[in-house]
């Protein structure tokens, strides 16, 4: 199993679950396998239609993540 040196885990929200529900399950598949292989090696995958819409949200910083982040000590 391959992964990242000192990178054991990554947080998935579960605000995500509104994602995934609208997918197919094959859909679901292809995005969550997406999302693994992003963590583990950087790269994106090319998925379709409403796939790549949810991949973009997992891949992006939310603002308010990023305002968090910023705020935190």
């Amino acid at each position: 199993m391959a992964k990242e040196k000192g990178k054991a885990s990554f947080i998935l929200y579960f605000e995500y679950k509104d994602y995934f529900e609208q997918l197919s399950v094959e859909e679901r598949g292809e995005l969550i396998t997406a999302i693994f292989d992003y963590v583990v090696t950087g790269e994106t995958k090319k998925l379709k239609g409403a796939s790549e819409m949810a991949f973009a949200t997992f891949s992006t910083p939310s603002p308010e993540y990023e305002m968090e982040r910023v705020s935190m000590p």
